[in-house]
C-alpha cells in the first residue's frame, strides 16, 4: 500500500511538471508583427514594446523573433523577466518555452528580495528556479558579496554554490574569504569553503577597503584544508580544519583544528597544536589564544603543555624548556612579559655568566612563574620547589640535549605567509 501511495505521488508530479511544460507562451502585445515561413520553421517578427507571457512569467523587450514550431523566442534589447520576486536583466535572451530555461550570453543579473548575481553569462530555469551563471560571476545577499567563475544558485532556498577564483566579503565584518569552492546558505548565515581556503582580517573596516599592498600590520591570515563561516549576530566565527595555519603579526600557529571567535577576540586550536612567538614555541594538547583591542593578551596552553625558546643563535641546542600541566603566555603591548607553569612544572634553563655559557639549572615545582625583559628571564619564581639541579659548562658541553626534560618537542616548520594581493585579484578580475 505504501508503495502505491509513493507511486501515486510521483506521477501527481510527473504529471504537474509536463503540464508546466506544455504550457503555451503567449503574445500579449507588440507594436508590429510580421510573420515568415520557409522550409524548416515558422517565424514571427515581433518588434516594438513585446510584452509575453507563459504560467507566472512574465517578458518584456524591445525586439524578438518566435520560432512557432519550436516554442523558442530570441528576445532582443531591454529583456526583462519578471516571476514573483526574481527580476531578471539582459541585453539579450534565448527563451525556451519547452523547458522554461532563459540563456544569456552578453551580461545578465538577477535581483530576488535580498539577492542580486550578475555575471557575463547564464541560465536560469523559471520551473526549477535554479540560476546558472558564469564569468565575473557576483553573487549578493544580505550579509555577504561572493565573486567566482560559476555559481549554481537556487531560489528554493536561497543556496549558492560558487567554485572558480572564489572571493567571499562580509558585508558588516573586516574578514575576506577565498578557496576554490563555497556553499553559502543565507538563511543560516553559513558558507563552507573547500579547497585551500584562507581567512584575511584586517583591523578597520576601513582597510579592508584600501590597496592591499598597503597591509603590513595588525593583519591575520588562517589557511586550512577546510573553512566554515558562521556569522550569527554577536557571535562571529570560522571553523577552520585540516592543515590549519595562522599568522598574526609576530605569533604564527599551526593545528588540525582551529577555531576563530572574532567577537570574543580569542583563537581556539586543538589537534596538535604548536605557537610560535619570537624564539619561543608552545606545545599542548589545546591552545587558545587571547586577543585585547587588537594586541595579543595571551596564550593558554592546556594539558601537557610544553614551551621551548631558544637561548643562543650561535648554540641551537642551548634551548630553554618549561613543562607543565598548563602553561600561560603573558603580554603586554604584543611584549612578551611573563610564562606561568601551574601544576607539576618543570624548568631547564641555559645559564650565562658575563655573555658567556656558564651550565643549566634543572629545577621541579607545583608552580613556576618566569618574568621577563627583552626577552631574556629576569626572576624566576617557584611554590614548593623540589631541590634543582646545577651543571656546569664543562660537563654538558656537546651534550646539552642529554638532559632535555621529558617529552620534549621542537618544530622547524613555521607557517609561511600567504599572498595578500591574490584577495584583491579576485576582486578585481
Amino acid at each position: 500500500m505504501r508503495y502505491i501511495k509513493l507511486l501515486a505521488l510521483l506521477l501527481a508530479f510527473a504529471g504537474y511538471f509536463n503540464m508546466l511544460a506544455n504550457e503555451p507562451v503567449i503574445l500579449e502585445y507588440s507594436d508590429t508583427l510580421v510573420g515568415t515561413q520557409d522550409s524548416v520553421t515558422n517565424i514571427r517578427k515581433l518588434v516594438g514594446n513585446v510584452r509575453l507571457r507563459q504560467g507566472n512569467v512574465r517578458i518584456t523587450c524591445d525586439n524578438a523573433v518566435q520560432y512557432l514550431n519550436l516554442n523558442k523566442y530570441d528576445l532582443k534589447g531591454n529583456v526583462v523577466i519578471k516571476q514573483n520576486t526574481l527580476t531578471l536583466k539582459s541585453p539579450d535572451i534565448i527563451y525556451d518555452g519547452n523547458t522554461y530555461i532563459a540563456t544569456a550570453s552578453k551580461g545578465v543579473e538577477i535581483v530576488d528580495r535580498e539577492t542580486k548575481l550578475t555575471a557575463k553569462a547564464g541560465k536560469y530555469s523559471t520551473m526549477t528556479l535554479i540560476a546558472e551563471f558564469e564569468k565575473n560571476v557576483v553573487v549578493e545577499d544580505d550579509s555577504v558579496i561572493i565573486f567566482s567563475d560559476y555559481v549554481r544558485h537556487n531560489r528554493n532556498d536561497r543556496v549558492s554554490n560558487a567554485w572558480g577564483n572564489v572571493l567571499i566579503i562580509g558585508k558588516y565584518t573586516n574578514a575576506w574569504l577565498i578557496g576554490d569552492s563555497v556553499i553559502n546558505v543565507p538563511a543560516a548565515n553559513f558558507s563552507e569553503v573547500f579547497g585551500s581556503p584562507k581567512l584575511l582580517q584586517i583591523d578597520s573596516l576601513s582597510k579592508v577597503e584600501e590597496e592591499i599592498e598597503k597591509i603590513t600590520y595588525d593583519t591575520l591570515t588562517i589557511s586550512a584544508d577546510k573553512m566554515e563561516a558562521i556569522r550569527d549576530f554577536g557571535d562571529e566565527r570560522y571553523i577552520a580544519k585540516g592543515n590549519v595555519e595562522i599568522i598574526r603579526n609576530q605569533m604564527l600557529a599551526k593545528a588540525e583544528k582551529g577555531i576563530y571567535f572574532k567577537d570574543r577576540d580569542r583563537i581556539f586550536l586543538e589537534e596538535t597544536p604548536i605557537v610560535w612567538y619570537d624564539s619561543t614555541q608552545l606545545f599542548a594538547d589545546t591552545i587558545t589564544v587571547y586577543i585585547a583591542k587588537n594586541k595579543l593578551e595571551k596564550l593558554e596552553a592546556k594539558s601537557s603543555a610544553f614551551s621551548v625558546s631558544i637561548q643562543d643563535t650561535a648554540n641551537l641546542a642551548r634551548k630553554n624548556q618549561l613543562a607543565g600541566d598548563t602553561i600561560n603566555i603573558i603580554f603586554e603591548s604584543d611584549t612578551l612579559r611573563y610564562v606561568y607553569s601551574t601544576g607539576d612544572a618543570r624548568s631547564l634553563y641555559f645559564i650565562d655568566t658575563d655573555e658567556q655559557p656558564d651550565g643549566l639549572v634543572s629545577v621541579s615545582a607545583d608552580n613556576i612563574k618566569i618574568e621577563l625583559s627583552d626577552g631574556k628571564a629576569e626572576n624566576i619564581i617557584m611554590s614548593s620547589q623540589v631541590p634543582g639541579e646545577y651543571l656546569p659548562q664543562h660537563l654538558i658541553n656537546n651534550n646539552e640535549k642529554q638532559y632535555y626534560l621529558p617529552g620534549f618537542r621542537f618544530d622547524e616548520n613555521r607557517p609561511r605567509k600567504i599572498d595578500y594581493k591574490e584577495f584583491e585579484r579576485r576582486k578585481k578580475k
